[in-house]
């Protein structure tokens, strides 16, 4: 299978974009390296976040709580535990070499950012 588009990074960047990419009909995969999604969330379960739309102080808890169901309601494939080793260009696709095998797609997504450190 080729994937329209496949997201690298579980946190909030990379939940919300494989989450818009399915609402737009596009066959999408999410890869996390951790066993759960969130990132650089966890460190933040208990702060208060100012800067969501609609969501003004709400708890990191709370937020991804709400990404993952948001995430969950879509088409999106998820594989958790799996690392990137090596991308390669083939003719009609990208194949992503990762730790759980091979998976191809038309379009990365890179959402592994440094959060808010």
């Amino acid at each position: 299978m080729i994937y329209d588009v496949c997201v690298i990074g579980g946190g909030p960047a990379g939940i919300f974009g494989a989450y818009y990419s399915c609402s737009r009909g596009l066959q999408t995969i999410l890869l996390e390296g951790n066993s759960d999604l969130g990132g650089r969330m966890h460190y933040y379960l208990q702060a208060q976040i100012y800067d969501v739309p609609g969501e003004f102080g709400i708890t990191g808890e709370s937020y991804l709580k709400k990404l993952v169901q948001q995430l969950e309601k879509s088409d999106a494939t998820i594989q958790l535990n799996t690392y990137v080793k090596q991308v390669e260009e083939q003719e009609n696709c990208l194949e992503i070499h990762t730790s759980n095998g091979k998976v191809r797609a038309k379009t990365i997504l890179i959402a592994t950012g440094n959060g808010f450190i």
